[in-house]
């Protein structure tokens, strides 16, 4: 029987980025990209938190470790004229 975690949810904060990248490297093994990955904590942080975010981030944490992160980002209904959120990314340790 699996062990009961308890996960805590927030927005992330320039603190997690290398947890992100951490978990974007599994990512790109998974999906076969790994000869495309140039993501750097340095790299990912200017485009979360930079002037202008090019995305947002919400990592999930158990027992104090980041263990998880969804990444969207925003886009426009010319039809609605309104934003919504667009899921690109969803990614969590194996165990």
């Amino acid at each position: 029987m699996p062990k009961h975690v308890n996960f805590t949810l927030r927005a992330a904060a320039p603190a997690y980025v290398p947890s992100i990248v951490d978990l974007i490297r599994p990512l790109a093994d998974f999906e076969r990209l790994t000869h495309l990955l140039e993501v750097t904590p340095e790299s990912l942080q200017a485009q979360l938190f930079g002037p202008r975010p090019a995305a947002e981030v919400v990592v999930a944490e158990a027992d104090g470790e980041v263990v998880a992160f969804a990444l969207f980002c925003t886009n426009f209904s010319a039809l609605l004229a309104r934003p919504g959120r667009y899921p690109e990314d969803l990614c969590a340790r194996p165990a």
